[in-house]
């Protein structure tokens, strides 16, 4: 849809209404996809919301008409609610895939795409601090003939993250500098990736999960994870470059048909529909460890592997710990 709602979820109130933010579906819109960045300096809440945006009658993967890109600064108004203001928008050419098409970190925009001859190409859009109205566009041409499935996530440094059902891949910066909508040359070198991790595709009734992106300034790193079904990969990326990221890799009892894993950057929800408990796991401090809930998460051990050829490099400096469990009513 076109409309996006916002929920207090500190409101004592039994029954939350949601509150509009911003609305698009009278202007015929609707939002293809979205991605936020929080302001990490902020007193209070405050972070920019990107919205990809393509008219209701173009709702379609394969439909070659522009898209439209508006970015919005969020924060708190004097009646502690939220309010949003458009600070940028412009066009985005070439259709994009559904899942996680676009990333917003800092002053830049990265969004997935594919060019007209069907094959990948990454966009990076500097939106911010070029004066009023002006943004730039940097394209990198990845090696392979497949969009990743799962998404991209853009670091600090400029770098790129791509994710797929089997593996993940760490592209560099892309340095080509490109005017939207213009023809893109068949010279241009596509780019292999500088890192690959890769691991087992889920099976076919089972969902890849990812996490969103965090940047840690105090220790140069993003931190992701995601799980395949039945192991959970917590990633940390350094942004320093002279670091190879890390992987702390923990083992589950197989998944079973309609279980999930909801994860967050350092803690997951695991659950079943008819499960009347759902366990909160940390990847942070040490913590009591219950068996009984051990055995209920799932949770077999860490691992610690290396592969030199492929400079990954996997620890597990940090257990994961069963912090809890929730009824679900």
């Amino acid at each position: 849809g076109g409309t996006l709602l916002y929920y207090d979820l500190d409101s004592p109130s039994p029954e939350i209404e949601g509150r509009m933010l911003i609305d698009y579906y009278q202007r015929d819109w609707t939002v293809w996809a979205m991605d936020l960045a929080i302001d990490p300096t902020a007193a209070q809440l405050q972070f920019d919301l990107a919205l990809e945006l393509t008219y209701r009658d173009h709702y379609s993967v394969d439909d070659p008409a522009s898209r439209r890109i508006t970015i919005w600064r969020v924060d708190v108004d004097d009646n502690d609610e939220l309010d949003a203001q458009l600070t940028c928008s412009f066009d985005a050419f070439h259709t994009s895939p559904r899942v996680s098409p676009i990333s917003l970190q800092g002053e830049s925009l990265l969004r997935a795409s594919r060019d007209p001859s069907g094959m990948p190409m990454y966009i990076v859009h500097k939106w911010k601090g070029l004066g009023d109205g002006l943004v730039s566009h940097s394209l990198l041409l990845p090696q392979g003939k497949y969009l990743p499935q799962k998404g991209v996530r853009l670091l600090p440094d400029g770098r790129i993250v791509s994710i797929f059902l089997d593996r993940v891949e760490l592209h560099g910066a892309p340095n080509v500098p490109w005017e939207k909508g213009s023809p893109i040359s068949r010279d241009m070198v596509r780019v292999p990736p500088q890192w690959v991790f890769k691991y087992t595709a889920p099976g076919s009734q089972l969902q890849l999960s990812v996490s969103r992106l965090t940047y840690y300034p105090k220790s140069n790193a993003a931190v992701f994870s995601l799980h395949n079904g039945k192991s959970l990969f917590a990633f940390r990326i350094f942004t320093d470059k002279e670091s190879s990221p890390e992987v702390t890799t923990t083992l589950f009892k197989q998944l079973e048909d309609g279980e999930y894993i909801g994860l967050g950057t350092s803690h997951a929800i695991r659950n079943k529909p008819g499960r009347k408990e759902a366990v909160l796991m940390s990847f942070s401090d040490q913590s009591p460890q219950v068996s009984e809930l051990l055995s209920f998460a799932g949770i077999i051990n860490n691992t610690t592997d290396k592969d030199t050829d492929n400079c990954i490099s996997t620890v597990a400096e940090e257990a994961i710990t069963i912090m809890g469990s929730y009824p679900m009513e």
